[in-house]
């Protein structure tokens, strides 16, 4: 008999709603933080820490599922779950430009056809008019940022493999400081990173902040939580550009 792995990727809402043993009150913390944080004049992020093999995409990607079917929540909010693996993002603009692509793609699958094929437009203006990661960047975020506004939802993003994903994003303190203002000024995004325990997130950390201190706080938040056990914890990122390098 042959024992197939579990992969939540590939698991439909029913079947990962049918084994979610234990997670139920992360879940409902970060569904009830984002209707409270809907019409929020800032925005507070989310880094939910565990070990490997924890249940942390099994957490996301129900998360995920969640705002789709809430009724309430699919008027406020555009989901946006990443792929655990991004070959095409390798620095702080393709991050944003293939946010972008993903949520073309998103709203396609959803039914919202006009709103996909408004964003393709917009990607193929920026192929042939950009010159420069700088002028990148700063297309793609004001794009972003007009389309929720037009829209009127605001965006959330979904990061599964955190750990790989922002050590190829943010090589040097510059990619740093530019990711952390974008958070801090643009309140159309807000961002749910999924990582190891054991990875050091150049958002949070500093000369200032510790590994341990930042587990610390997710255990204060979570008492069950520890860098060792067998548990998940949510720190919410409501500083984060304020936290020096």
């Amino acid at each position: 008999m042959s024992i197939l792995p579990y992969t939540p990727g590939n698991m439909s809402y029913e079947e990962l709603k049918a084994c979610f043993v234990g997670r139920q009150p992360l879940l409902d913390e970060l569904l009830d933080t984002l209707r409270e944080q809907a019409a929020a004049s800032t925005l507070q992020h989310w880094m939910i820490l565990g070990s490997r093999g924890m249940g942390k995409t099994h957490l996301i990607r129900l998360f995920h599922h969640e705002i789709i079917k809430d009724q309430d929540l699919t008027k406020l909010w555009l989901p946006i779950l990443m792929n655990e693996e991004e070959p095409e993002v390798f620095n702080l603009p393709t991050l944003f430009i293939r946010i972008i692509q993903m949520l073309a793609e998103s709203l396609e699958n959803r039914g919202y056809r006009d709103d996909a094929q408004h964003i393709n437009a917009f990607m193929d203006t920026l192929r042939d008019n950009v010159k420069g990661q700088t002028q990148l960047l700063d297309r793609a975020t004001a794009y972003l940022k007009q389309f929720s506004k037009d829209r009127g939802r605001r965006i959330v993003v979904l990061l599964e493999n955190a750990d790989d994903l922002l050590t190829k994003c943010l090589p040097n303190t510059s990619d740093v400081q530019k990711l952390r203002k974008i958070l801090s000024m643009e309140t159309c995004l807000r961002y749910a990173v999924a990582r190891s325990s054991n990875w050091v997130c150049p958002l949070t950390l500093s000369r200032r902040v510790s590994r341990n201190a930042l587990i610390g706080r997710a255990a204060s938040r979570h008492p069950r939580f520890s860098n060792d056990s067998a548990s998940i914890g949510i720190m919410r990122l409501n500083n984060v550009a304020r936290l020096k390098t």
